[in-house]
């Protein structure tokens, strides 16, 4: 019989250590832990069964309603499996044997998705930005081309990106519907948009489906996920028995916060860090050999996400791969890196005290080789196996 392997580190030992390793979080999910407070006694007890919740009247439905009217959509409908359960969730709700169009440069659980759904799929080739070293984003005379050429009734698209660029949401969606297509955006890391005029406009008004992920940008649990339907010929009963059935138990505690993100999430907060924030990138330009990105320079974006700071490190003749490493060495931890910048996700409810600790950690980095192995480029993806 064979021997059971020795478990010396349980999950909760583990949890319980990193919550009193007192680290700067610049990562996701992007509450870290410190909007929601109010239910930390109660985690236990609250971990009930959905069929409860449903037996006490109207309580899930009404958190979908709000997330409606906060976004201003026709229909939305709550998942607790995350970005993945929801892009799979859309793309079946899309006609059978359907073609899609999906951008070179989107990422994997958008080709895990489309690979699951059985819909053909047709690559836009956007080419490389050589600066940047990242695929460029779609533009709207692209899509409509590539939608005229290839005969797809659907597009897909990724916006903002995990960096933080957004594609033109607006144009791209007229000459989407100018062509009688549909439009699927992944906005799960765009949730906290419409909290100030400050940040990239919101892509819910305008797609035809639209994803967000309420814990990468509100006081969310891990797995949060929204799906908004907007009129378009795909009946919301059908995505409404779909959600069912991705999420048939879905977890009572990820149900709580997202009333709670819904009911906490404030403008004059999202005001008031983006002026910050704004300060710390000041004070970061200032350092010998650090630059922070100041908006949309990726070629095809028209927008960035003020709230995250794209920090380019090449000045030091680091990598952003050792510069991460480096951060995570002095209890910082940042999002992702590529092989010229760090990414660091902030949000009201951080810490002030990390950014001084962030600033003190940069202030103290040395020179780097500029020589790395494999760089934790998060745009990394497989547009070549796709079908064309």
């Amino acid at each position: 019989m064979e021997k059971s392997p020795q478990i010396t580190r349980r999950l909760p030992r583990i949890l319980g250590e990193y919550a009193q390793s007192d680290a700067a979080l610049f990562c996701m999910p992007a509450h870290k832990g410190r909007g929601l407070a109010f239910f930390r006694d109660e985690l236990a007890k609250w971990d009930v069964r959905a069929s409860w919740i449903r037996e006490q009247g109207d309580a899930i439905p009404d958190i979908a309603r709000r997330y409606s009217s906060f976004y201003h959509t026709a229909h939305s409908f709550l998942l607790t499996g995350g970005e993945a359960s929801a892009l799979r969730v859309m793309l079946r709700a899309l006609p059978p044997k359907e073609k899609v169009l999906i951008s070179e440069g989107s990422n994997g659980k958008m080709f895990s998705a489309l690979d699951m759904s059985g819909l053909r799929t047709s690559v836009l080739r956007t080419g490389k930005d050589p600066a940047m070293e990242r695929f460029c984003m779609p533009v709207p005379d692209q899509i409509a081309e590539a939608l005229d050429r290839t005969g797809a009734g659907a597009v897909i698209l990724q916006s903002p990106d995990p960096y933080g660029y957004c594609v033109d949401i607006p144009g791209i969606a007229e000459a989407v519907h100018s062509l009688g297509a549909l439009l699927l955006v992944d906005a799960s890391l765009g949730p906290h948009f419409p909290l100030s005029r400050r940040l990239p406009e919101s892509a819910a008004p305008y797609a035809d489906l639209v994803c967000h992920c309420p814990y990468t940008g509100m006081n969310a649990l891990n797995q949060a996920a929204v799906i908004h339907l907007n009129p378009c010929g795909i009946d919301p009963e059908r995505v409404r028995r779909l959600a069912e059935e991705e999420d048939p138990d879905p977890s009572s505690l990820i149900l709580a916060s997202m009333d709670w993100a819904v009911h906490t999430a404030s403008g004059r907060a999202w005001d008031a860090h983006l002026d910050f924030i704004a300060r710390i990138q000041a004070k970061i330009d200032a350092l010998p050999g650090f630059r922070t990105l100041p908006g949309p320079e990726l070629r095809g974006a028209t927008d960035h996400d003020a709230s995250r700071i794209v920090l380019d490190v090449s000045g030091r003749k680091q990598t952003g791969s050792e510069a991460m490493a480096y951060l995570a060495g002095r209890n910082i931890l940042a999002e992702c890196a590529d092989r010229k910048r760090v990414l660091l996700v902030t949000g009201p409810e951080d810490d002030p005290d990390w950014y001084a600790r962030l600033l003190h950690a940069l202030e103290e980095m040395p020179d780097g080789t500029g020589k790395t192995g494999i760089p934790a480029d998060v745009n990394i993806q497989t547009a070549e196996t796709a079908d064309e």
